[in-house]
């Protein structure tokens, strides 16, 4: 598939501010190994300049001029800025085996700027985090700056042919997933305050109005279900939240995210991630969206497709559904003899009158998608025989037919 140049293009914000980072474009981008994670690290502490936060940081940490009750800030920020970028290129998500890891790894100390055999320790990195989250949109503004020179770096690497022609653009391919994370709070520990009500036997009973009477430490969190091999049912339940990403699925860097408590469904997330992306991003030109089952509602299907992007995204099987009667999707057709409904399978393809699996043949822009039966003779049925055994059928994706059977088809048909 051929992909347009990115000259075609005509990016608001972006036209202006493309001349000026340019001139900061390296010869060489490293390839990968150190001096990629150098690269990237650097990148970022740049960018957190540009962006006022480090200024931010310096007056909420300030460096000391001596000592004061026997601690000083041994680590400045930019260390463990680069230490935080460190962090994420290498996934570690606890803290406890990243200091480790830096321990025993001299390049990595040499990135990040310690000194020889003096690593941080597990508090000062989750402070540094703790104070990270507290100014979360100075944080996400210096991640739009990095993803604003790596876009630049894509557009500069195809123009002087350093990048293949078929090299997607940057946010040409988007991906939104969400992340189980556990809460530090014990569940167990749960605390009768209000002393106008009695103290119920078991905690989820409390009758009290205030909103932390009866509830775990961590009071914002919730319970919910996550996908678990080793459990008997293939589901397990956890205390805690679920953090919404929307990313380039191509060069694997964040583009927003969004923290919520562990029980709100994540199809809801989809349409607040994409809308916050095209703001903070107006240059950017998404094509297509990638997402599991968790996404697949109808309205995700239909908003993707009013703004003109593709909606890749899994639907769930309906054999797996505990009503019988809806072991296939249906919906409404309009035919040559009226509208009918027709059934499709857990890949979105139309089932026969035979009740046979029809073949994919082709996608037609104006037309649709079309399907032919397998059956070579035609069966005598009562449905008319424009709809009978061994004709074709020429189906476009609008409505309900956007989630069922997709733009695009799910899976190619073989025997």
């Amino acid at each position: 598939m051929t992909l347009p140049h990115a000259a075609r293009i005509e990016p608001t914000l972006f036209s202006v501010e493309n001349q000026r980072l340019k001139k900061s474009v390296p010869d060489k981008i490293p390839r990968g190994g150190w001096a990629l994670k150098r690269f990237f690290a650097d990148l970022l502490v740049d960018c957190a300049r540009e962006s006022g936060l480090l200024h931010t940081l310096q007056s909420v940490r300030p460096a000391p001029s001596k000592p004061s009750r026997g601690r000083t800030l041994i680590y400045s920020n930019e260390s463990l800025l680069k230490a935080s970028a460190l962090r994420l290129t290498e996934k570690y998500s606890h803290a406890k085996d990243y200091v480790q890891f830096l321990q025993n790894n001299r390049h990595a100390r040499q990135i990040c700027g310690f000194e020889a055999n003096r690593t941080p320790s597990e508090a000062t990195l989750s402070r540094f985090a703790s104070l990270l989250s507290k100014h979360r949109d100075t944080f996400w503004d210096t991640l739009t700056t990095v993803n604003r020179y790596i876009n630049t770096f894509v557009t500069t690497g195809r123009e002087t042919r350093g990048l293949d022609d078929d090299t997607p653009l940057f946010g040409e391919v988007l991906a939104i997933d969400s992340t189980d994370i556990e809460s530090a709070s014990d569940t167990n520990r749960r605390r009768h305050i209000d002393p106008s009500t009695p103290r119920p036997q078991r905690s989820r009973d409390c009758v009290s109005t205030l909103p932390r009477c009866c509830k775990p430490l961590d009071w914002q969190g919730a319970d919910g279900k996550r996908t678990d091999r080793k459990h008997p049912e293939g589901i397990s339940g956890y205390y805690g939240y679920k953090l919404h990403t929307i990313c380039d699925a191509h060069y694997g860097t964040p583009l927003y995210a969004i923290f919520r408590p562990a029980n709100e469904y994540d199809g809801n997330w989809l349409r607040p991630l994409v809308e916050e992306t095209l703001k903070r991003y107006p240059w950017l030109a998404p094509k297509y969206i990638l997402a599991d089952k968790a996404y697949d509602s109808h309205a995700n299907f239909t908003f993707l497709d009013s703004i003109g992007i593709t909606a890749i995204i899994a639907v769930r099987d309906p054999r797996k559904r505990k009503d019988k009667k809806r072991a296939t999707h249906k919906a409404e057709v309009d035919g040559p003899y009226g509208v009918y409904e027709q059934a499709f399978n857990a890949q979105g393809y139309p089932i026969c009158p035979c009740n046979r699996v029809m073949r994919y043949i082709g996608t037609d822009t104006e037309r649709g998608h079309l399907f032919e039966c397998l059956q070579d003779r035609k069966r005598e049925t009562t449905i008319p025989s424009a709809l009978s055994c061994g004709d074709e059928l020429w189906l476009k994706a609008e409505g309900k037919l956007l989630k069922f059977m997709g733009k695009i088809p799910r899976l190619r048909w073989t025997q």
